[in-house]
């Protein structure tokens, strides 16, 4: 923190320095004003320092004048503008919407099948706690997930197609690593579901036969529990991208504990922009 506001002072000593010889201290005009505002912001941008930024974007005539009287001001208004975006981002919860493409495939079956991985989706709200450099990112999803078992033998084409939808709770904490014009994140966390529906459907041949699944005993378990492992990226915009894999330790029925089925994910993601008042300018993305 010392090391980065000693750089930040040394930019705005600078930044005076150059401006002093067309500003005078004693008086400040309207176009003094926003040159000297305006060389704030491209010395922020040059040297990638959003805190400065934020300070010549809210700075007023009256602390443009103390400032350019007393350049030492800039060190604590700085130290203050960096715990107030830490206390914003402590309190700001943000709330956007969530895609996921599933691609799942069933584990432990009979060694006379081959597993035959299916298409599935998700959608659902996700918030966002920014915590420093790490996002907690809970999740809320409607889940199908489909899968089948094929019979490999090439006289017949019997498969057992498995269709079963989940509300979700997904409690990811990401890691973030921030570029120039993106965020990489990575990270993962427990995921809990709770089965709404299933159904099994049966082709052998030219024949189709469907059936539904039911919970509990010689049936479906109800709840499933797992580990969610993600990687994403998210743009300036506030849209993110990201894939990932959900392994549940709990298996399909209650009668066979073997029978699993997990899922590969590609997922879209947008972040609705801060409402809160005062925010920075920066808080509308991840």
């Amino acid at each position: 923190m010392k090391l980065k506001l000693f750089v930040l002072l040394t930019i705005v000593l600078f930044t005076l320095n150059a401006s002093a010889q067309y500003t005078p201290l004693s008086a400040l005009d309207a176009a003094e004003y926003e040159r000297f505002v305006t060389s704030l912001r491209r010395q922020a941008d040059k040297e990638e320092v959003p805190e400065l930024k934020t300070v010549a974007d809210n700075m007023t005539y009256e602390e443009a004048r103390r400032f350019m009287a007393n350049p030492y001001v800039f060190a604590e208004k700085l130290k203050n503008q960096e715990k107030k975006e830490g206390m914003d981002a402590l309190e700001a919860v943000r709330v956007g919407i969530i895609l996921k493409l599933l691609y799942s495939h069933l584990t432990g079956i009979n060694d006379s099948y081959d597993s035959s991985p299916r298409l599935g989706y998700a959608f659902g709200l996700y918030a966002m706690f920014v915590l420093g450099t790490v996002y907690f990112m809970p999740e809320l999803l409607f889940m199908q997930r489909t899968a089948a078992q094929k019979y490999p033998a090439s006289q017949t084409t019997s498969e057992n197609i498995l269709t079963i939808s989940y509300a979700t709770l997904i409690l990811n904490m990401m890691y973030v690593i921030q570029g120039a014009r993106l965020r990489w994140m990575l990270g993962g966390g427990p995921a809990f579901a709770f089965g709404l529906s299933g159904k099994e459907k049966f082709k052998d041949n030219n024949q189709t036969d469907e059936e539904k699944l039911e919970f509990g005993e010689n049936g479906l378990r109800r709840f499933q529990a797992g580990l969610n492992l993600q990687i994403g990226v998210a743009l300036v915009s506030g849209f993110m991208f990201f894939l990932g894999y959900t392994y549940y330790f709990t298996k399909l029925f209650t009668y066979d504990d073997e029978y699993g089925m997990n899922s590969f994910r590609l997922g879209f993601a947008y972040l609705f922009a801060a409402s809160k008042k005062g925010s920075p300018p920066e808080a509308s993305v991840y």
